[in-house]
């Protein structure tokens, strides 16, 4: 007898928690994947295979921007809601995932207390005064980088025209490297025109 009533009551649970995830839940209308709505299970499995970007791609093609990826989560494939999730007023909190980093940053500070007092200290970096000071560094740092890149003395151009080919995983971070260092230091670091120079960043990469 008391295993007919314990089931019926698992049973009742279970149809209970089915309707009300899929009826009267607040993410209840919005599309997505009907095991996503009762169960964070579809998405762990597609991170456990590593196929998740994938999925959530062909999620997006067949539902829209806004899809139910979980019980309680949802993927927004919107640049327009940017403002409305992470924007100072947004009644949204970060997810549990940014408590992965170790130290707490303005990136993935979770409480916004914490992140207004982080945002007070940046924005004086990035005040329109200061970003116009940074400019010349900057432009100067793109200009050697142009430079470097335009380069067909090294060996390995295939002719007169064209320079030879460069590895752009390497020389995107070289025109960060020495903008950093002009701005931070007064000085360029010299990665992208000078091959003795670049040992730095590389030891830093790796």
């Amino acid at each position: 007898m008391m295993l007919i009533v314990v089931s019926g009551l698992l049973v009742l649970w279970v149809t209970g928690y089915i309707v009300y995830q899929t009826t009267f839940h607040p993410l209840a209308k919005y599309p997505g994947p009907f095991l996503a709505k009762l169960t964070s299970f579809h998405a762990a499995d597609h991170a456990v295979k590593g196929t998740g970007h994938y999925n959530l791609y062909e999620l997006h093609q067949k539902y829209g921007p806004f899809i139910r990826y979980g019980p309680d989560h949802m993927s927004i494939n919107s640049a327009s809601a940017l403002e409305q999730i992470y924007g100072h007023k947004a009644n949204v909190q970060k997810g549990f995932w940014y408590r992965i980093f170790y130290g707490v940053s303005i990136f993935n500070a979770v409480d916004k207390d914490v992140h207004a007092r982080k945002k007070r200290v940046m924005s004086q970096a990035f005040s329109d005064q200061a970003l116009r000071g940074m400019q010349p560094h900057i432009l100067s740092a793109i200009r050697d980088w142009c430079a470097g890149l335009g380069d067909s003395t090294s060996t390995g151009a295939s002719n007169d025209q064209w320079a030879n080919p460069k590895n752009m995983a390497h020389w995107g971070p070289y025109m960060i490297f020495d903008s950093l260092g002009e701005i931070c230091f007064g000085k360029t670091f010299g990665t992208s025109c000078y091959d003795s120079e670049r040992h730095v960043w590389h030891v830093l990469y790796a």
